[in-house]
């Protein structure tokens, strides 16, 4: 039996049923999009990381094709459409070592904006790029060049650099001696 109390719950237990249910909502939610932000993350991470692979691979098969191609001072390929069929020709500068350094529209001088767009297939990445000359130690490593004025530009210890930024979070340096992209941390 009911006493004259009991009124007063059945009147307040909808109330307290929808706080319940909008605070387990509420925690879902937060719990739900703390984990898609982290999935999101992870997934721009991973399409980063592909895209300097992506690049690097690109580098050395254009490598591999100057040394197919006799050494010249340009290497022609053919792209590839989204489809797969044979797309435009490209044709890059190499440098002496057979590194590519420019496309066919560009200059003498190193272009690194231009590789990164013509080596790898993402565009949408944000992408920020300086060429800088830098100096190498016996050991292959880099650093600032001293400035001197006995030292010529023609000094076989300074080099090409391209200093790269993918989505302001990867730095990545491609040296144009050796061809090696390395990752910065």
């Amino acid at each position: 039996m009911r006493q004259a109390g009991d009124s007063s719950f059945t009147t307040k237990s909808p109330f307290l049923r929808f706080a319940i249910a909008l605070t387990v909502f509420i925690m879902l939610a937060g719990t739900g999009s703390a984990y898609f932000n982290n999935a999101f993350d992870i997934v721009k991470t991973t399409e980063i990381e592909t895209a300097v692979q992506s690049y690097a691979a690109s580098v050395i098969n254009l490598h591999k094709n100057w040394i197919m191609q006799g050494r010249p001072n340009r290497v022609t390929i053919r792209g590839l459409t989204k489809e797969g069929k044979a797309g435009n020709e490209w044709i890059f500068l190499m440098n002496k070592s057979g590194w590519p350094i420019n496309v066919i529209d560009g200059g003498e001088k190193p272009d690194c904006k231009a590789l990164w767009y013509a080596l790898q297939k993402t565009t949408r990445l944000q992408f920020a790029t300086s060429i800088r000359k830098m100096q190498r130690k016996v050991n292959g490593e880099l650093f600032e060049p001293e400035f001197s004025a006995d030292k010529g530009l023609n000094d076989e210890s300074l080099i090409w650099v391209c200093q790269n930024i993918v989505a302001q979070q990867l730095h990545f340096r491609y040296r144009l001696d050796t061809g090696k992209i390395e990752i910065e941390q």
